[in-house]
């Protein structure tokens, strides 16, 4: 799902389909849905090729949009969700457009997922639709092409990354839900920032994974609870059985355990030390989160590197059935679960309390 823009109370943005020229534009808020509301909007179509707005032929519409969440039980993962209901998609002419909330300014729109045709859409300052012009030479418009990714980013990129919209969906897609496991190194941490080096560690994604997520509307876009795991791999030897490091290098090195696993976003010296040695001489630190967009993993995952978040080894991620297999994989590294992301509500994170609200989180 990619964001095309935050559309502005009373401003209109404009769609291209082909010869179809729309105009939409959200009007009010409403008190319909969850307590963040809804809201209502009117589109004008023209189809006949000229975009001319002001012919007797265009064809008009009006309806209203809202989100409602209903709590759900995960019995597979033991954990509570909420699914997501409502009224969520502007229907106009010739397409239908996702909306989430968004705040008092506006709310989000996205490209539809399944596409049969180039789509361009433009947000504008416009609040009278005798003023609108599809050929204005100001509009920066963003090109989603047929089964592709988007064509042209204009200037003002929300995640401050150039090269984040351009990334090949076709590297970037798993068959199944990912889990994305997130690692650092713990000595590096200790002495550089301090020696609360989860702490630092989940506070640095939670920044990072809340900036990824703006432009596809925030923390609220998510479709359901956003859980993980985090914890020491450590080299101690538990039982008889393989550490929780080996365990790892099993996963990362030998594809063991039936899973594919992916580690081109890793560090090399580390994945390079990882392949020739059976133990490290630091605790790996790890944080492991599912029911993510794999474009949203890859973003916050740039965004650690560009920050140079200190002690950050990069991601790797697991293709699996998340509800069969989920807990085989912190069960196996004996890493703790439990942590969870509901709306804007955090628990169960070892961030601070004050990385926690630049987040957006509470």
């Amino acid at each position: 799902m990619e964001s095309a823009g935050k559309a502005q109370f009373g401003k209109f943005f404009l769609i291209r389909i082909r010869d179809n020229a729309t105009a939409v534009r959200l009007i009010e808020r409403t008190t319909v849905g969850d307590s963040d509301g809804g809201a209502k909007y009117e589109w004008y179509c023209q189809s006949d090729g000229s975009t001319d707005l002001s012919r007797n032929n265009i064809v008009v519409g009006k309806g209203e949009v809202f989100e409602k969440r209903i709590p759900m039980y995960d019995k597979v993962r033991d954990m509570q969700y909420s699914k997501l209901e409502g009224e969520r998609f502007i229907k106009c002419e010739p397409i239908s457009i996702q909306w989430t909330i968004g705040g008092a300014d506006g709310d989000w729109v996205y490209f539809p997922d399944k596409r049969e045709n180039d789509i361009s859409i433009v947000m504008t300052e416009w609040d009278r639709l005798s003023d609108v012009d599809f050929y204005d030479s100001r509009l920066q418009w963003k090109t989603m092409m047929r089964n592709t990714s988007l064509e042209k980013t204009p200037s003002g990129n929300k995640l401050g990354l150039e090269d984040v919209q351009s990334i090949p969906l076709q590297d970037r897609y798993w068959s199944g839900s990912p889990i994305a496991l997130f690692l650092f190194n713990s000595d590096v941490i200790s002495k550089q920032v301090s020696t609360a080096y989860g702490q630092y560690a989940e506070g640095e994604l939670l920044k990072s994974l809340s900036k990824a997520l703006q432009p596809d509307g925030g923390w609220m876009s998510l479709k359901s609870s956003l859980v993980g795991f985090h914890g020491d791999i450590g080299n101690v030897d538990i039982l008889g059985e393989p550490t929780p490091f080996v365990k790892l290098r099993s996963y990362l090195t030998d594809v063991a355990y039936g899973m594919s696993v992916t580690t081109k976003d890793l560090d090399s010296a580390f994945l390079e030390q990882l392949k020739q040695s059976q133990e490290i001489k630091y605790v790996l630190y790890g944080v492991g989160i599912g029911i993510l967009h794999p474009k949203q993993v890859v973003r916050t995952h740039l965004l650690m590197k560009a920050k140079n978040v200190v002690g950050y080894l990069g991601l790797t991620y697991f293709d699996i059935d998340i509800k069969r297999d989920w807990g085989n994989i912190y069960k196996k590294l004996l890493l703790s679960a439990g942590m969870e992301i509901n709306g804007t509500a955090c628990k169960g994170w070892l961030a601070k309390s004050q990385d926690v609200r630049e987040a957006g989180l509470r």
